[in-house]
Parts: C-alpha cells; sequence; structure tokens
C-alpha cells in the first residue's frame, strides 16, 4: 500500500521528469483507492465502494458550495469592499498666480494649513510641508487654509474608482475651504 510520503516522493520525480504523468496518476489512483484500510487509530476499513462513492459525492458537493462561495464573494466586492478595493478618493491641491502655475511651496510658506481626518486619524501640515497629493478613503474630513496674499490654490477631488472629477475649487488669499464626505 502507498503512503502520503511515498506520493509526495513520487510527486517530486513527476516534476523532475525521471517518472511520466502516467506512472504518478497510477499511484495518486492507488493511493486515494477508498477500498483500502485506514492506519489511523485502529480503525477499520472504510467501507465498501457504495461509501467511497457517497464521501466522493460529499466532498464535491462541498468543493461546489466553497467554489460558489468565493464566486459570488468575488462578485460583490467582499464584505465592505467594492471597486475592487479602489473605494475612496485622490485629492491633488496646486498653487497659481494669476492663472500661471507656481511650485506649491510657494504659496504655502506663508501660514498655508492642511488638516486631514480619516477615521480616527488626524494629519496636520503647514507651510513647506503641505504634500501636493493626498489618497483618502470614502469617508474623510479636508480642510484648506490659504495664508498667502496673492496666490491661489486649487483643490481636486477625483473619485478612484471612476476616476471622474467630484470636484474642483479655489482658495484665495486668507480665506480656506472644507470638504468632508
Amino acid at each position: 500500500m502507498i503512503t502520503a510520503e511515498d506520493l509526495e516522493k513520487m510527486a517530486e520525480l513527476k516534476e523532475k521528469g525521471i517518472i511520466s504523468e502516467e506512472e504518478f496518476n497510477a499511484k495518486k489512483n492507488e493511493f486515494l483507492s477508498l477500498d483500502k484500510p485506514v492506519s489511523n487509530k485502529g480503525l477499520k476499513m472504510l467501507g465498501n465502494k457504495k461509501y467511497g462513492k457517497v464521501l466522493l459525492i460529499a466532498l464535491i458537493v462541498l468543493t461546489a458550495l466553497f467554489i460558489g462561495s468565493r464566486l459570488i464573494y468575488s462578485i460583490s466586492g467582499g464584505i465592505s469592499r467594492s471597486n475592487n478595493g479602489k473605494e475612496g478618493f485622490f485629492i491633488s491641491i496646486s498653487c497659481k498666480l494669476n492663472g500661471h502655475p507656481l511650485p506649491l511651496h510657494a504659496c504655502t510658506a506663508n501660514r498655508s494649513e492642511v488638516i486631514l481626518k480619516t477615521g480616527t486619524n488626524r494629519m496636520s501640515y503647514n507651510g513647506y510641508n503641505i504634500p501636493s497629493s493626498y489618497q483618502v478613503p470614502q469617508h474623510f474630513d479636508f480642510f484648506i487654509y490659504n495664508g498667502s496674499e496673492d496666490y491661489t490654490i486649487e483643490m481636486k477631488i477625483v473619485d478612484k474608482a471612476t476616476q471622474a472629477v467630484v470636484s474642483r475649487r479655489q482658495v484665495g488669499p486668507y480665506s480656506g475651504d472644507r470638504i468632508g464626505n
């Protein structure tokens, strides 16, 4: 009688090309034969072929249920997740003076500030350390204050799933804007 260890060795030999697929399948079928005794703690024979067929049908049904549930899970996008994990938004900010783009730090060096809240997290940026883009989840609170007297800060919000621009805003000198979802 072939053991699981013997079958593993045969699989390695098949992968190395030492034995053929047919030889491996013959040993695998011998191992999977349900008419052999089980040597696990003195158990008797599993039974006749009819009992083996019942076990095989049960295995097929369980496999089909598992595959079906995984298929439904992947179609629905999983629990509390949709759009293949692309839920949320991109927020980008840029700087302009009289309609001409400038480096962001030119606008934000003077008392400008960004506060981003997501769930229980709160991030605060000011001056030169204000990033020009943010990835935010579906629910967020974003506040920006333009502390300059000459520059305009532009804010663009893009839906990650659809890549559609959902909002464009301008923040003039000495003013702020807040957006949340």
